[in-house]
């Protein structure tokens, strides 16, 4: 009866799992009118693109003045699509002047609040500034979310500890205590985020949003934990795996592309749960049974192999949720979420070096634990403590990888005696803003004119120059759309004084990949599969050989290593191999196109760009499509980009699509002679005329 009130409750966990994911929080990714435009008639509605769908009836956009007064717009709609767009219609008589759009929004995958703000001018220039973009909600989430996270690792990891390690006779009240605990914090963690996120609509929000629903669900296990002190240890573990379950399908993980985030997020929380928990209840047996007879040498055993299992299921995970969330190494450091994931990965380093310390004591000697092992148990069990504690304010705040999309390019040079800041906004794929600062050399030094050209040190593809037109004292803005690919740039910052010769600086930088709706992820592909089967069999054989303790135990869990490395190596090499481009399973693709480019060539080239490629990129290949106003990225203008590349580099970007913009992949729509013959009438494309120094000169 109890195992089946567990898988009951297991399974309406799985039946939860959402069919599409989407990227972390709802961030505002482009606008009309966008940031910072200065317009000369009134815009007639205001649209907003967001990175994932939003749920349209906690959403408001409101336009206010320069006095902060509201000025009535119409009724908010969602635009056609995804559910990641919505307009504003503006009243007619908007009259000169600058104006603000304040935003505020729930995001329909995580249910994470986001808001933020930015102006536009009619008739006059507004301020030189970018969207303000950020997470918006109860702050009391924070600390909710924080001690579900310790009290469900202490039942969880509790119940494990009393099935696997020891059945010490531990005191019932203090699991219900911590039971009841839990359903407390649960619950005003729901009050906190339904009254933030729609106030005075408390049972609309939860009855009618999906992660509404989840919290519903997630009270409900609640209870059941408290409910289980009656049923004992076993159905306690099913539905405090279940309420873990819930955790992740509220998690930065739910709003991913990738399929397996929400699972491997769910099996990280468990490995956290079965560690921190279990050596609280050891720590508990250490202080609280001093005198009692416990095998203490058999109770250090079993739990050293429960711990090296959490371990090693918290690091492969965390590893592979850290990479997805971070998207550069940088970030580790120069974000918020990076730096809270940094002081837990600390807490948790100390917390493994105290463990590897117990277990080397223990095998040197056998007896009660002294007064230096039980103070340095608590102080391990504090360090896992205060790891799952900032795992609250974590899963709160937006993940790196959208705090870096948001944050504008900033840098800093010397162009002879003049000095200057630029800023490039927001340093994504697509249309950015540019802001210069100089700083001359003498008071009266005056800037008869200011350049930027901009050159991608990636492909030789010739310099963009960029007038910059005055907008302050010392200051000049311009706007460019020819930052076209992700990847390494230069600019030349070339400044003009008046009645003297062009001073030349140089920066640095690199061009992110733009802020895009993101659509359900393609398949998983075999060879994740077969990485994801040598993990999971190498962690089977570890642990049953740790939990045996049988003769060849050492054998068998070197042998369990072994199969998890051969996967590790496996999904690096083939995840390195997919992101060069290359096909299948080490398929190579030539240099040089295989098909000469004679008429029959050309001719069916030109049928497969007319029917799939020139809705973007135009008749001439000049970025000039029916469609290419209504991208977030501009197309690609072949005549210049095509002559830049080899046959077989634009072999891959027609089968692979490019990473950042919407250019989708053809691999799976055109075969491979095909893309040959389109690859051949792209090339020809470049006999146009074309303003751009191709060879960098």
């Amino acid at each position: 009866m109890r195992r089946r009130i567990s898988l009951v409750f297991a399974a309406a966990v799985l039946a939860l799992v959402p069919v599409g994911l989407a990227l972390a929080h709802a961030n505002l990714i482009r606008s009309e009118p966008r940031a910072g435009a200065r317009l000369d008639e009134p815009p007639p509605e205001i649209r907003l693109w967001f990175s994932e769908p939003i749920e349209p009836a906690y959403t408001q956009v409101r336009l206010l003045d320069t006095s902060g007064n509201p000025i009535p717009t119409g009724e908010l709609r969602v635009l056609p699509g995804d559910g990641t767009a919505v307009a504003v219609p503006v009243r007619p008589g908007l009259g000169q002047g600058i104006y603000t759009v304040a935003w505020q929004t729930l995001s329909r995958v995580d249910g994470h609040i986001t808001q933020g703000s930015f102006s536009f001018g009619v008739g006059v220039a507004p301020p030189r500034t970018g969207p303000e973009t950020g997470a918006a909600g109860n702050p009391l989430e924070a600390a909710f979310r924080a001690a579900s996270f310790i009290l469900a690792a202490w039942l969880v990891g509790g119940a494990l500890f009393r099935l696997l390690v020891h059945r010490s006779d531990w005191p019932e009240t203090w699991t219900l205590v911590g039971a009841l605990g839990l359903q407390l914090a649960v619950l005003f963690w729901t009050l906190a985020w339904s009254l933030a996120a729609g106030p005075g609509r408390l049972f609309d929000t939860l009855f009618n949003t999906q992660l509404g629903r989840i919290f519903i669900v997630r009270n409900v296990f609640a209870m059941g934990l408290v409910l289980s002190t009656l049923w004992g240890p076993p159905v306690r573990l099913g539905i405090g795996v279940a309420f873990l379950g819930t955790l992740s399908l509220g998690s930065h993980a739910a709003a991913t592309v990738d399929p397996l985030a929400v699972l491997l997020d769910w099996i990280h929380l468990m490995g956290a749960a079965a560690w921190a928990g279990g050596l609280m209840r050891l720590a508990g047996l250490a202080w609280l049974n001093r005198g009692a007879k416990v095998d203490w040498a058999r109770v250090v055993a079993r739990f050293s192999n429960l711990a090296m299992v959490s371990v090693a299921l918290i690091g492969l995970t965390g590893l592979y949720r850290a990479w997805q969330e971070l998207g550069e190494p940088s970030a580790l450091v120069d974000t918020t979420w990076g730096r809270l994931l940094l002081g837990k990965t600390v807490a948790a380093g100390l917390a493994l070096l105290l463990g590897s310390f117990h277990l080397l004591r223990w095998r040197l000697g056998t007896g009660e634990p002294g007064g230096l092992i039980r103070r340095s148990l608590l102080a391990e069990a504090v360090l896992l403590v205060g790891a799952l504690a900032v795992s609250g304010p974590l899963t709160f705040s937006p993940p790196a990888r959208g705090e870096l999309l948001n944050r504008p390019v900033q840098l800093s040079g010397q162009a002879g005696e003049w000095g200057f800041d630029l800023e490039i906004r927001p340093g994504r794929v697509g249309d950015n803003d540019i802001v210069l600062r100089v700083r001359p050399p003498k008071p009266d030094s005056r800037v008869q004119a200011v350049f930027v050209r901009f050159r991608m040190t990636d492909h030789n593809m010739g310099e963009v120059e960029e007038v910059l037109d005055p907008a302050g004292p010392n200051e000049l803005a311009g706007q460019t759309s020819q930052l076209s690919m992700v990847g390494n740039w230069e600019a030349r910052v070339v400044i003009r004084p008046e009645g003297d010769y062009d001073r030349v600086g140089r920066a640095v930088f690199q061009v992110r990949e733009p802020a895009l709706p993101m659509a359900p992820g393609p398949p998983v592909p075999p060879w994740v599969l077969a990485t994801g089967g040598l993990w999971a069999v190498g962690l089977l054989t570890i642990v049953i050989a740790l939990v045996e303790g049988k003769n060849g135990t050492e054998r068998r869990a070197l042998a369990g290593l072994l199969l998890i490395l051969a996967g590790s190596a496996l999904f690096f090499y083939f995840a390195n191999r997919t992101e060069a481009g290359i096909l299948g399973l080490g398929e190579q693709v030539p240099t040089v196109n295989p098909i000469p480019a004679d008429e029959t060539s050309l001719a069916r080239g030109k049928a497969l760009y007319q029917a799939h490629c020139l809705s973007c990129h135009g008749p001439d290949g000049r970025g000039d499509g029916p469609a290419a106003a209504s991208l977030p990225v501009p197309p690609a203008d072949l005549t210049v980009h095509a002559p830049a590349h080899t046959d077989g580099e634009l072999f891959r970007f027609i089968a692979n699509g490019l990473r950042g913009t919407p250019m989708p992949a053809f691999k799976g729509t055109l075969s491979r002679e095909d893309i040959w013959h389109l690859v051949n009438y792209i090339k020809s494309l470049a006999q146009f005329e074309t303003s751009y120094n191709l060879t960098g000169r």
